[in-house]
């Protein structure tokens, strides 16, 4: 019986993502960004200072990948790069103020549009999804 329901849960979790990306692609395209710009953002954001090494792992991408993407970043002044002072070998990438108040903005966009749908549900259909959206991620983490 769960498993009919594994096309049907795939599908509504990417059709989702996609009108919930929607506003964000638009707020992006106007800097002529992509996607992969906002996670590079909201990464930084959340962890403040990454090398591009640890950066691309956390985003499962190419070294050269999130150079390029970088490079367009701090051609915009959004991120910014330095040395690593105990080991000049490491570059390490940070958001500039410019990019944490435009990262601040893209994210109160997204949470502005969950809780509009949010605000459409009965209270405990709300918690019910909270709780398992919460142990789908933590099967998913122990994978």
């Amino acid at each position: 019986m769960r498993i009919n329901y594994v096309k049907e849960i795939d599908e509504n979790l990417r059709e989702i993502n996609k009108i919930l990306n929607r506003d964000l692609k638009r707020e992006m395209i106007k800097l002529d960004l992509g996607l992969s710009h906002f996670y590079i953002l909201t990464t930084l954001y959340r962890e403040k200072v990454l090398s591009s090494g640890n950066l691309a792992k956390s985003l499962d991408v190419r070294n050269s990948t999130i150079t390029s993407l970088v490079d367009r970043l701090v051609k915009l002044s959004l991120v910014k790069r330095r040395r690593c002072e105990r080991d000049r070998r490491v570059v390490l990438v940070e958001l500039t103020d410019k990019g944490r108040k435009l990262t601040e903005k893209l994210l109160t966009l997204r949470k502005e549009r969950l809780k509009e749908i949010v605000k459409e549900l009965p209270e405990e259909k709300v918690k019910e999804i909270y709780e398992s959206i919460k142990r789908v991620k933590e099967i998913l983490k122990k994978k």
